[in-house]
């Protein structure tokens, strides 16, 4: 058996894309921020236009080219609206599309290795034992722990991981006689 989401979530290669979606999703955040602050600015701008249009103190026409300075503010400010929602949702679809793209070639990678581990070790069946049923049970119920390869394919996926990215030994790890 394996632990397909451990594995996954452990690869070091997952990790990586992890930050960089991550690093994605910030840079839109800010630009996101920041087209937001410019159509905010409008806003005001429109508000004021508008409170000086029904400024009593104003003769006719100036309170006329307000009005009309505040309906193309208001149309502006609309356009910007739209034009930033039209941004967000598409970069987000971007975003997913680049994520879905990197999960499935990491994916692809993890079970390649689960392939090649299980052919070389003469294994009929490899199951995921971290995911549920449609009816919330495990899929596996019992396995024994002798078959479990989560933590030989992780060592194999990670062998290349540079020093930085490779998990720390644990404290209670003995050296293996000899070493």
């Amino acid at each position: 058996t394996i632990n397909m989401e451990r594995v996954f979530t452990d690869y070091y290669k997952t990790k990586a894309a992890d930050a960089k979606i991550k690093e994605a999703r910030e840079e839109l955040r800010d630009k996101l921020k920041a087209r937001d602050t410019d159509a905010r600015a409008v806003e005001d701008k429109y508000n004021e236009a508008r409170k000086a249009s029904q400024n009593p103190l104003l003769n006719e026409a100036d309170q006329k080219a307000k009005l009309r300075e505040s309906e193309d503010l208001k149309a502006d400010l609309q356009d910007r609206v739209k034009a930033l929602r039209n941004f967000e949702q598409t970069e987000q679809q971007a975003l997913m599309g680049r994520y879905e793209n990197a999960r499935k070639i990491l994916v692809d990678e993890i079970l390649e290795v689960v392939r090649d581990y299980a052919t070389s070790n003469q294994f009929d069946l490899v199951l995921d034992n971290s995911g549920m049923t449609s009816n919330r049970l495990p899929a596996v119920v019992f396995a024994k722990a002798q078959y479990e390869i989560s933590d030989e394919i992780l060592a194999r996926l990670n062998q290349k991981a540079p020093a930085a990215s490779k998990p720390a030994e644990p404290a209670d790890a003995t050296p293996a006689p000899g070493k």
